[in-house]
């Protein structure tokens, strides 16, 4: 582990529930590598959203240090923060946030919007992603005439408009079938081998077939493997009673 682009030091992140603090990350230090292929698990309420939002700078850390690319991201304004998720940060999301009304393309393309990249720019960068998640007949389609996994496809496209260094993936297999969920992962896969890192929260063990490398949060805190998996496997006998 010779080049870290994300490190955290007692990283915490506390909200106030009345008279009573809650700690949904309680302390953490980790490191994850340049160009790596990052799953964060866990069980519901371990922590694993949170931590996903705070490298993505969608929230800010209550305590400790967050170090993307060497830069306390903590310590970053509002402009800076924004210009940080433009550049540096790619989002897919579990339930897709494409914008209805727009194509694949369109959609693809929208952020570019705020960057100031010419329109036919734009269209060229957006219609070679297309190509890339293998949608380009889509093209022109609206969402509600794609399927979930078309959808995050073009999602995922979307997050790669502006070469970001990091894709953050927070479920993004939660709402597809197995076939579709897998060519996602190939596809985060393929990105990941072209140079991006990529960190993906889920709490499916299944999916660590591909990782490089896995971080096991359980309250808020990083724990071994062994500790996470029992607590995962006693939440899945309790689901499965309840069935």
């Amino acid at each position: 582990m010779t080049d870290p682009i994300i490190k955290t030091e007692g990283l915490f992140r506390t909200f106030q529930m009345g008279a009573n603090k809650l700690h949904a990350l309680a302390g953490i230090d980790l490191v994850i590598e340049r160009n790596s292929f990052c799953f964060v698990m866990g069980p519901s309420g371990s922590g694993k959203s949170t931590l996903l939002h705070l490298i993505g700078g969608l929230d800010r850390p209550s305590a400790g240090r967050l170090l993307v690319t060497g830069t306390d991201i903590a310590q970053m304004d509002e402009n800076q923060l924004s210009h940080y998720r433009q550049k540096t940060i790619g989002f897919v999301f579990q339930a897709f946030n494409l914008v209805p009304g727009l194509s694949a393309l369109e959609n693809i393309a929208f952020p570019m919007r705020f960057n100031g990249t010419p329109v036919r720019k734009r269209n060229e960068i957006a219609t070679s992603l297309l190509e890339k998640v293998e949608l380009e007949k889509w093209a022109h389609h609206r969402p509600h005439e794609l399927s979930g996994g078309q959808q995050q496809r073009v999602a995922l496209a979307r997050a790669l408009v502006n070469d970001p260094a990091i894709i953050l993936a927070d479920e993004p297999t939660g709402n597809l079938d197995s076939k579709s969920g897998d060519r996602i992962m190939e596809l985060l896969s393929e990105f990941q081998q072209s140079g991006k890192t990529i960190l993906v929260v889920t709490h499916d063990f299944r999916l660590t077939k591909y990782a490089t490398q896995v971080i096991h949060l359980l309250d808020g805190r990083v724990v071994n493997g062994e500790i996470a998996a029992e607590k995962q496997g006693v939440v899945q006998s309790t689901l499965e009673e309840q069935v």
